[in-house]
């Protein structure tokens, strides 16, 4: 008998590309269409094991690890006990933010890398709202600050301040895209900080109420320029003397 010929990297990569998707990926990605094509909403009970097992016609390991899988993306939730089973949850975006950290920590990013993202993504953010940003948008944003100067000293009010005056930002913009990278990127930055110096929030009040002023006289330029100033300073203010050094550098 001949030998076996050498396999060349062209029919290697051939190979891999005919590579059958695993089975459980399959069948996630299949749960996962039918809770968007049924419009199921949160909360609902998608069906007990043993239904899941006769309608799908897998195995039970097979539909277990599916469920993993999707529990890992935040589509569902997995609950224990007789009136247990598979629950469709709304993703969020610090779901996406516990991966991306995960992925930027193997790349060796630093948090002035993901600001540096932000900034980039802000800006644009604001580019396609500030046209479309009315009066009842301004009052939220304008509220959003009041309350966080009302309660400059509570570090939760603080995030979900700072955080609703951004999301005002993105809904009007209108880019689910931008919208979910930037609340993802945001949650990556929240958690790797616990301290914000009062200092630091009043700053922030200070720079929030600058881009909504801009906003009012109708100058999407200045606001635009604005928020990069914003996002581009808490990155130095993040990274600290260091940091600015080595950044400055690049």
């Amino acid at each position: 008998m001949s030998p076996p010929r050498d396999v060349s990297p062209f029919a290697r990569h051939l190979a891999a590309a005919r590579k059958p998707v695993k089975a459980a990926e399959q069948l996630a990605d299949e749960i996962l269409g039918y809770i968007v094509d049924v419009g199921l909403p949160p909360g609902t009970r998608i069906a007990p094991e043993r239904q899941m097992l006769a309608d799908t016609g897998r195995a039970r390991g097979t539909l277990r690890e599916a469920l993993r899988l999707l529990e890992s993306r935040g589509v569902v939730e997995v609950r224990k006990g007789a009136a247990g089973g598979a629950f469709v949850r709304k993703p969020q975006p610090a779901d996406l933010g516990a991966a991306i950290t995960a992925v930027l920590m193997m790349e060796g990013a630093s948090m002035v890398d993901v600001l540096t993202a932000r900034e980039d993504m802000e800006v644009a953010a604001l580019t396609r709202a500030a046209h479309r940003i009315g009066p009842r948008d301004i009052a939220v944003m304008q509220d959003s600050v009041d309350r966080l100067r009302e309660h400059i000293a509570d570090r939760d009010r603080f995030l979900v301040e700072a955080g609703r005056f951004h999301g005002v930002i993105s809904d009007v913009a209108g880019s689910p895209v931008l919208r979910i990278l930037n609340e993802a990127l945001r949650a990556t930055q929240i958690s790797s900080r616990s301290d914000y110096p009062v200092s630091y929030r009043r700053r922030v009040a200070d720079e929030h109420q600058d881009i909504i002023d801009a906003l009012r006289t109708g100058n999407a330029s200045l606001a635009c320029d604005r928020m990069r100033t914003h996002v581009h300073t808490s990155a130095y203010s993040w990274a600290g003397a260091g940091a600015r050094g080595q950044r400055h550098a690049t």
